[in-house]
């Protein structure tokens, strides 16, 4: 459970990246507490070999097998699994700028207050790791409510992680995300005859685009 409470709705709405990362992108959002996450999470092995890990507010597992398939189903945020790095992926413990707690070009399905409904797949062996997701977008930018409408608006995530061992004792770390949205989007370049913008309400298309 999680209750933000801000006053400075205004200052979301700007191109600049907000350096309050737990800004609320939407007014009319009640500062209530509310549920952030509840998944369901199995690991199946694929082997033997197991490796210690320290818990954290996701997992309390503290030995996991090296080989494995890990699937995630419920309420979470996109960004706990997806392009994670050790020194800015959280912005309750580390940075706070938006754009370098995350990608500033990652948009990843997430309602305002950073959650969304969806499933996840990886597959961990010690040299690499793919990870897949299919999450719910919100029925407007930004907005509070979710779009449940699969065939016309998602967003598909998918990771390739490689771990290859350069220099003993030391773990170099590389990653290639591609994120395809689809979703209701506002076309502002489009215009009516009178060349003024339109009312971005009447000009919600579902489109798709492509991230990498």
């Amino acid at each position: 459970m999680r209750a933000v409470c801000s006053f400075f709705f205004s200052l979301a709405f700007k191109c600049a990246p907000e350096t309050f990362a737990e800004m609320i992108e939407r007014d009319g959002v009640i500062p209530a507490p509310y549920l952030a996450r509840a998944e369901f999470h199995a690991v199946v092995p694929l082997g033997t070999a197991t490796e210690d890990v320290a818990r954290d507010p996701l997992s309390g597992l503290t030995t996991i097998p090296t080989r494995r398939v890990e699937v995630r189903v419920g309420k979470m945020s996109t960004a706990d699994s997806f392009d994670l790095n050790s020194v800015g992926s959280d912005s309750h413990l580390q940075f706070l700028n938006w754009t370098i707690d995350n990608n500033g070009a990652f948009d990843y399905a997430a309602d305002t207050r950073g959650y969304t409904l969806g499933a996840l797949a990886e597959v961990h062996v010690p040299l690499w790791s793919v990870r897949a997701g299919l999450m719910l977008m919100p029925a407007v930018a930004n907005g509070i409510k979710l779009d449940h409408d699969l065939r016309h608006a998602r967003g598909e995530n998918v990771e390739i992680e490689l771990r290859p061992r350069f220099v003993a004792d030391r773990v170099t770390t590389a990653r290639v995300l591609l994120q395809h949205v689809c979703s209701d989007m506002d076309f502002l370049q489009q215009r009516n005859s009178h060349g003024a913008l339109p009312v971005c309400e009447r000009m919600r298309l579902r489109v798709g685009k492509l991230g990498r």
